[in-house]
């Protein structure tokens, strides 16, 4: 049993959603949000094309998957606190190494070795695996409250940052980040970071008594990675998420270039990034209200439809909304924010819905693994795009059409009525 909490009255999986919200402000603001304000006085400074910029994003995505089964299999066996400390020491780090870097080479292996190692050990899946083992009645509001922090990160993170590097440059802005993340952040892992309610005699949701279910009365700590992946659900769920995740992290980083290519200010392309995110945020709490109400899959299917809407109205906001460019931008923005505020509670509910909470980690790890060859063309997609057109709105009119894709594959899946044992899902 945990010392740092024994016999403590109050239920502390509220402590965990907080703490969960932070750290996902921290490890998704400080990477994904706020990467796009850096590509011009980056690509300035280093008097480089957007397109070798552009990899950033990719590198990123590309370190946290790679590392996610690893991370996943250790969240398992309980070691959340770990992994987090681990995260928020390495994003600290790394915001400022990045600070003092001299060239591209050097920034892109602080990306991968420290920012990239810290958002995968910090993020939504160490964030999700504990918040699964604290709740189980409200498990879809509870993860899409702790998914908020993506969304807070999104919003607040951007015009301030835009901020700092208007007033202090680059360099200084992304040191002032670091050092704010280390005074803060690491404390706060440290100190209220229990994996489970069990560790300090305590039981989910905060119940006197403990209550057993099908789901977790299987241990399923000896299922492997290859009987997880043997599942037609997996590939279904897996590639569904990932083509959304790949449209989702083009759509965030190219967003400010892009309104920019449509007139529109760096300051007001900051502004879209953060209604696209508190807008998310707004979608977190009602999608994950919904999932603890209706199937996940139909949650997932309504996020799809959301997104799809929203990105029309981005590629035609000349010709729908003529001289209102801004008000255009802003509209298409809402959509695509409120719809993909529903993802990871859909996601992370609809995981724990089809597979046992001894695996839960390792199957969502699993997940992002897989949706590292999506995530992995976005950035360069874009950069050389742009280099290639001239413009943007090119590879924003040929993502439309993968939108039908992930409704097929959303289609197929297959989810049980009650929660059943991993042995017979996996």
């Amino acid at each position: 049993m945990d010392s740092r909490a024994k016999n403590t009255s109050s239920f502390h999986g509220y402590k965990i959603l907080g703490l969960a919200v932070y750290s996902q402000i921290v490890a998704i603001g400080c990477s994904v949000y706020i990467y796009g304000l850096f590509i011009e006085p980056v690509s300035e400074t280093f008097n480089t094309s957007r397109g070798a910029i552009g990899w950033g994003p990719t590198i990123l995505f590309l370190t946290s998957s790679s590392l996610a089964p690893i991370i996943g299999r250790y969240l398992d066996r309980g070691k959340v606190r770990q992994m987090m400390l681990l995260g928020s020491i390495f994003i600290a780090s790394g915001l400022c190494l990045l600070s003092v870097a001299t060239s591209l080479v050097q920034m892109a292996l602080i990306l991968s070795l420290m920012v990239g190692v810290g958002v995968g050990c910090l993020g939504p899946l160490p964030c999700s695996a504990m918040v699964v083992n604290w709740f189980r009645k409200r498990r879809g509001f509870a993860l899409g409250l702790s998914a908020t922090g993506a969304s807070l990160g999104g919003f607040l993170l951007p015009p301030l940052t835009a901020m700092l590097i208007t007033d202090l440059g680059w360099q200084q802005c992304l040191l002032a980040l670091g050092i704010a993340i280390a005074l803060t952040l690491i404390p706060a892992v440290w100190f209220l970071s229990i994996n489970k309610p069990e560790d300090i005699g305590q039981h989910p949701d905060g119940d006197k008594e403990a209550v057993t279910t099908l789901a977790n009365a299987a241990p399923a700590a000896d299922i492997g990675i290859g009987k997880i992946i043997s599942s037609a659900n997996f590939w279904f769920i897996g590639l569904t998420i990932s083509l959304i995740n790949g449209t989702g992290a083009f759509c965030v980083t190219y967003m400010v270039p892009f309104a920019r290519e449509l007139g529109v200010t760096t300051e007001f392309g900051a502004v879209l990034v953060s209604v696209l995110a508190g807008c998310s945020l707004t979608g977190k709490f009602v999608f994950g209200y919904l999932c603890d109400r209706i199937s996940p899959q139909r949650v997932l299917i309504n996020v799809i439809l959301g997104f799809m809407l929203g990105w029309t109205l981005l590629i035609m906001v000349n010709s729908v909304f003529d001289e209102a460019t801004k008000t255009g931008l802003v509209i298409a923005t809402m959509v695509m924010g409120l719809s993909l505020g529903g993802l990871l509670p859909g996601w992370n509910t609809l995981v724990a819905k089809v597979y046992s909470q001894d695996i839960f980690a390792r199957v969502l790890s699993s997940m992002y693994l897989l949706s590292t060859p999506f995530i992995l063309l976005p950035g360069p997609l874009g950069g050389y795009g742009f280099d290639y057109y001239q413009s943007y709105l090119p590879i924003f009119k040929a993502g439309w059409f993968v939108f039908p894709l992930m409704l097929i594959l959303a289609c197929f899946i297959k989810v049980p009525r009650n929660e059943v044992p991993a042995a017979a899902t996996a």
